[in-house]
């Protein structure tokens, strides 16, 4: 599929020579706090005010099947000095973490805009004495169990004083609730929540904030 460009990412396109490469910048989530910028560049990338360090990497082209499985593409990383060894042992291969590959053109790196961006998932590590090889693919949609969450006419979804449901008032006086009994228009439903907020003087969220879906149709027969 055509991806849009940046119109300083044009203008490198569409030259008839230049001096500046095109480089592949990767970012790696190794932790919730750790992360890996490499370059396969001879030296230092800075793009938009972050550094890539250079490594050996070699990039693959997408691979695709004719049987509709999702496109895999291979990263291959030097690790001669088996600097990656101790990443690989202590994360599982880094299996399932996520992989960001930007495309940028080194007249370009101050241009936020000035990139093709993909994201990927590792799939699956292979590792030799001189290199690892990363099979990489888009997040496999397929093998996410759905529905993340179920949609329902009468009951509302979100839990009660919640930021979805956004109900702060309690304590027990008349005008006041610490509780719900999740419904629309019950007696202690989300209109019910409504009308309680107004008799306070306050401005009634609800129900606008219930969490149901009231205009699935019913059963007929």
């Amino acid at each position: 599929m055509a991806r849009s460009l940046s119109s300083s990412m044009k203008s490198a396109k569409n030259a008839l020579a230049s001096s500046d490469a095109w480089l592949l910048l990767f970012t790696v989530d190794i932790s919730d706090t750790e992360v890996v910028r490499i370059t396969n560049n001879e030296e230092t990338v800075t793009f938009a005010g972050i550094d890539y360090e250079p490594f050996p990497v070699v990039l693959e082209g997408m691979e695709e099947s004719s049987t509709g499985d999702l496109p895999y593409m291979n990263i291959t990383v030097g690790n001669v000095g088996q600097v990656l060894t101790d990443y690989l042992e202590q994360r599982n291969g880094l299996l399932d973490k996520s992989v960001n590959l930007k495309l940028v053109h080194e007249s370009n790196l101050t241009d936020t805009a000035a990139s093709i961006s993909i994201s990927l998932v590792i799939r699956e590590t292979t590792v030799t004495e001189t290199s690892v090889n990363f099979r990489v693919s888009h997040h496999p949609f397929f093998e996410v169990d759905l529905p993340h969450q179920r949609y329902y006419r009468e009951r509302c979804r979100w839990r009660f004083k919640s930021a979805e449901c956004g109900w702060t008032f309690g304590g027990g006086s008349g005008d006041d609730s610490d509780s719900c009994d999740k419904t629309l228009d019950g007696p202690n439903g989300c209109q019910a929540h409504g009308t309680l907020a107004t008799n306070n003087g306050d401005t009634p969220l609800h129900p606008g904030r219930f969490g149901g879906f009231p205009g699935i149709p019913r059963r007929r027969v």
